[in-house]
């Protein structure tokens, strides 16, 4: 499934964490028009930090990749490398997030994404070639982290961020690698 997302767009969650998110978002609509709260929504696309477990796949191929420099690992198992995702960095969202409830219009709902949607394997591409290696030789695809209701690609449709707030996430993908490679918190 593709998904191309903006703040109007129908919810279909497809997991009990996607479903609470959405019941949260709805219950913030109502009391916004219902009772007067002053109350926005920000809608997260992927925000990575190194501060993740490593059970999320970015840190995950950022602490495999050291394990393997160091000769203590030799392969990754993965899920699907199919999908593409829009990446951003957690500290920057959260400043956005500042943004938004501290902005001088009225309260609305806002995708904070980068609007930019990149391939797993690219991801993988960018973390390997660092140090000359070609992650299709680390890389073993396993099923049992393939994820049933998995979205193949998501894509944010950042617009109103940027026309009513003049913000928008600034930093990519590839300064996100490097970030993890650093071990930079901020």
């Amino acid at each position: 499934r593709n998904n191309y997302l903006s703040e109007k767009s129908n919810h279909k969650p497809v997991s009990p964490y996607s479903l609470a998110k959405s019941i949260s978002f709805d219950i913030a609509k109502i009391y916004r028009s219902m009772f007067g709260i002053n109350v926005s929504c920000g809608i997260l696309f992927n925000h990575e930090s190194i501060l993740r477990d490593n059970s999320y796949v970015i840190k995950k191929i950022s602490y495999s990749v050291n394990e393997i420099l160091k000769n203590s690992k030799k392969k990754i198992k993965l899920g699907n490398i199919n999908i593409s995702r829009d990446w951003g960095w957690a500290p920057e969202y959260v400043q956005i997030i500042w943004k938004i409830l501290n902005n001088n219009k009225k309260m609305q709902d806002y995708m904070i994404a980068t609007g930019k949607t990149t391939s797993l394997k690219k991801v993988l591409d960018l973390f390997f070639r660092q140090h000359g290696l070609n992650w299709k030789k680390f890389i073993v695809v396993d099923q049992k982290f393939k994820r049933h209701n998995d979205i193949i690609k998501n894509r944010a449709n950042i617009s109103l961020i940027k026309k009513e707030l003049h913000i928008f996430p600034k930093i990519k993908i590839e300064q996100i690698v490097e970030k993890f490679t650093k071990k930079e918190l901020f």
